[in-house]
């Protein structure tokens, strides 16, 4: 017999409470597709049970929950994170054009960048160093495809 997969759309307060935990936060709204905006979003976070832990990475199981969510919600794009062992979709609204088409990017903290370094065997400054070039030659790319 199959699991009955439950969706709950977090309250503001939980959403918020949730949201303050460098954990889940590492990967943030950052860009609105639809109109560029940059700097107001507003978070929507949804509690899903019922998936097995092993069925939370799965292909199928997460687009029938994207497909869900965008025809009950009208969010068209949803990423899922796993939290203190519970399994959540988090998306964001543009605040300057109601878009849910979010994109979001990975804040490299100190944190971060300290696992990063441990993972690859190299000193946290070293790692921390490269990560600035690179990020400056992506924003020169950036600029010189404008």
């Amino acid at each position: 017999m199959q699991q009955t997969i439950k969706i709950r759309q977090l309250s503001e307060q939980e959403t918020a409470t949730l949201i303050r935990s460098d954990e889940f936060n590492n990967l943030q709204p950052s860009l609105c597709r639809k109109c560029g905006n940059r700097e107001s979003f507003s978070r929507m976070v949804f509690w899903i049970g019922g998936v097995p832990k092993a069925k939370q990475k799965d292909n199928d199981t997460r687009s029938l929950i994207a497909y869900h969510l965008k025809q009950r919600e009208g969010i068209e794009h949803v990423f899922f994170k796993n939290h203190s062992k519970r399994f959540y979709a988090d998306s964001a609204r543009c605040t300057s054009c109601g878009s849910t088409t979010i994109e979001f990017d990975i804040e490299l903290t100190d944190e971060m960048i300290a696992v990063a370094a441990k993972l690859v065997g190299r000193s946290f400054e070293e790692v921390k160093r490269e990560m600035a070039i690179i990020a400056e030659r992506l924003a020169q790319g950036k600029e010189k495809g404008k």
